[in-house]
């Protein structure tokens, strides 16, 4: 039976105001700076009827960057008379002061060679990864997962393959959330109801629940280096899709995407998208 999900514990306003910036698509020099006491209304506003309860989330400056690896570069290939042909996901390493996390895994029809082979070249031992992000829970996006016994396993409570994991050490969120990078941080969760500043994540990763090409999908924010990177999911399958503004077309409800495909573009500097390799935007 698939464990509960975590509690909803709102971040505490005071902790949350660092992360009140204007987003990408409003750019702080061209705008003032509200008062700290307006910015405090207005994060009150938002979680407004909430119980707002203090999470114990700190957010610490650390003068480690994240690092981000590419573990392989996805692939898709659909053609008219046979659909599908090939859909190998994209696969990334973050890590940050020895903690590893995963996003996304291999097809289940390989016979993982070619992806284990993909792990080492990034010098990543299987079993030191602690935590392993999906950014949905089609199956060739969590194929092999059972090559990271000491991974706890992330995805949204809304997915539908959850019952795959009934065994596993698992983190199932049931909203947006802040990560810290570290090994406690998946113990608690920071939801939130409103969109951060990314840019002022540090070492703390943004897992945006983004229903659309499935009920539970999600995108991960990271600022790298001073780059947001954008981990979409099959939001966007490849920069084809992206260029031509193009949906997945088989979808669980596939207008609700435009909406994440925008945010998507309006607040990341590079995409990582769930099938190709990533690419920068601006």
């Amino acid at each position: 039976m698939l464990s509960e999900p975590q509690p909803r514990k709102l971040l505490n306003p005071a902790k949350a105001v660092r992360y009140m910036g204007a987003s990408r698509h409003r750019p702080p020099q061209s705008c003032p700076a509200a008062p700290a006491a307006a910015r405090l209304r207005e994060l009150v506003s938002v979680l407004c009827g909430a119980a707002v309860v203090a999470s114990g989330f700190r957010q610490t400056e650390s003068s480690r960057p994240v690092k981000f690896e590419l573990i392989q570069a996805g692939s898709i290939e659909i053609t008219p008379k046979e659909g599908v042909k090939d859909s190998r996901p994209t696969s990334s390493l973050l890590e940050h002061e020895g903690f590893r996390v995963v996003i996304d895994t291999e097809h289940p029809k390989e016979d993982g060679t070619q992806f284990g082979a993909a792990v080492a070249r990034v010098g990543l031992s299987p079993a030191k990864v602690q935590c392993v992000i999906f950014t949905h829970l089609h199956p060739d996006h969590f194929g092999h997962k059972n090559m990271f016994p000491a991974a706890t396993f992330v995805f949204h409570q809304d997915e539908r393959m959850g019952f795959y994991f009934k065994n596993d050490k698992k983190l199932v969120l049931s909203g947006s959330a802040l990560l810290e990078l570290r090994p406690d941080g998946l113990a608690r969760p920071a939801y939130i109801d409103f969109s951060p500043d990314v840019r002022s994540l540090g070492d703390t990763i943004y897992v945006r629940h983004a229903p659309g090409h499935t009920p539970g999908s999600t995108m991960i924010f990271a600022c790298i280096r001073r780059l947001v990177y954008a981990w979409v999911g099959d939001t966007f399958l490849n920069q084809t899709y992206f260029d031509g503004w193009q949906p997945p077309g088989s979808s669980w409800d596939q207008q609700r995407i435009y909406n994440h495909m925008q945010y998507a573009r309006e607040t990341a500097d590079v995409i990582v998208p769930g099938h190709g390799p990533p690419f920068r935007i601006r």
